[in-house]
């Protein structure tokens, strides 16, 4: 458990200076350069690739991309943590088991069968597998 210690250390003195300085980061990302001039292709679209850094641009994505499933994980662990004895685990849709959902589900079709109220989504939904 060391090194998951070692790394979530690090990982925590990497996200404050980011954060420090994140404004930075996405104007090296997506300000043109002082010397560029920008190039528009096909009215006001402004051309992404031809302004702003890739190296800050790809650092952006993947931080934006694991940013929100790593703090759902912290939020649940520090849940676990900190909460009394008498509280429920927290639950989250990653946590729920093929079997639960598929009672759920079955569930849902009975509801329907008997003519009860069944809310359905407004858009397709993520599979879970």
């Amino acid at each position: 458990m060391s090194d998951l210690r070692n790394a979530m250390t690090r990982l925590s003195a990497s996200c404050h200076l980011v954060a420090l300085d994140i404004d930075t980061l996405e104007g090296l990302a997506y300000e043109r350069t002082v010397s560029d001039a920008v190039k528009v292709s096909g009215g006001d679209v402004i051309d992404l690739h031809a302004v702003g850094d890739q190296r800050a641009r790809t650092a952006l994505t993947g931080i934006e991309r694991h940013v929100g499933p790593l703090l759902e994980h912290l939020d649940n662990a520090i849940k676990l943590l900190h909460a009394g004895s008498a509280d429920p685990p927290p639950r989250t849709r990653r946590q729920v088991t093929k079997g639960e959902l598929r009672e759920a589900h079955e569930a849902r079709e009975r509801r329907k069968g008997r003519g009860e109220y069944a809310p359905e989504p407004a858009r397709p939904q993520p599979r879970i597998d």
